[in-house]
């Protein structure tokens, strides 16, 4: 059975909560990042091994043990499916509280762009994918833990259960599912909005926010 987890951020704590909003996770955020965490700034995710486009891969030393602190048991493996875009230092904020409250448990990251969701085709993606088997072969035995992120994670967390399922023959192992600003609504619009986000502030931006909705208007008037 999967069980569904509402995460979200209070006066700098992390509150994880299950579907009942009974409290299971309630740790200062800003005592993150003390235990010998990546701190590269060209690099957040340093730690992480590249296994793939787009697929990174972080596995705890053998010595690393489970916080005694934490009643539930660690997820066999934690999946982080970002946003659209989505740039290392900000993953790099999730994967460092995850480390904090697993320390033994590895995560696969599986980031998603623009391309992902208007050029490549399933099947392209799914062959993209096929790169982190090995990973949920060897450790997602147990229950993962999938954390997804707004449409962009959703949709590449689907597309990783088909893989799995298409390729081992058996469904993904899922104990825990985070869903972060997921499911959005799938308007054009929304996606515009979110797709420009994640532009750079150059003459692109600049067209997208100011230029282009003025012409579209005029044309409609």
């Amino acid at each position: 059975m999967i069980c569904h987890y509402h995460a979200v951020m209070r006066q700098g704590w992390l509150v994880i909560s299950d579907i009942r909003f009974q409290l299971i996770i309630y740790r200062p955020i800003s005592n993150v990042g003390t235990q010998n965490m990546a701190t590269s700034n060209q690099n957040p995710l340093s730690d992480f091994t590249s296994l793939g486009p787009s697929i990174l891969f972080y596995l705890p030393p053998s010595t690393t043990s489970h916080d005694p602190n934490i009643t539930t048991p660690p997820p066999s493996l934690i999946i982080l499916a970002t946003w659209n875009s989505a740039l290392p230092k900000h993953i790099a904020k999730y994967t460092t509280n995850y480390r904090t409250i697993y320390p033994s448990s590895p995560i696969l990251i599986i980031r998603n762009t623009i391309a992902d969701l208007v050029i490549r085709s399933y099947s392209s993606q799914e062959q993209r994918l096929i790169a982190a088997l090995p990973v949920l072969q060897e450790y997602g035995t147990g229950k993962i833990l999938l954390h997804l992120f707004s449409n962009g994670g959703a949709s590449m967390a689907t597309q990783l259960a088909r893989t799995y399922k298409i390729e081992m023959g058996r469904p993904l192992s899922v104990g825990a599912l985070v869903l972060d600003s997921s499911p959005g609504e799938a308007t054009f619009k929304r996606t515009a909005n979110a797709t420009i986000a994640t532009l750079p502030k150059g003459i692109l931006y600049v067209y997208c926010i100011f230029i282009a909705p003025v012409s579209s208007n005029a044309g409609l008037s």
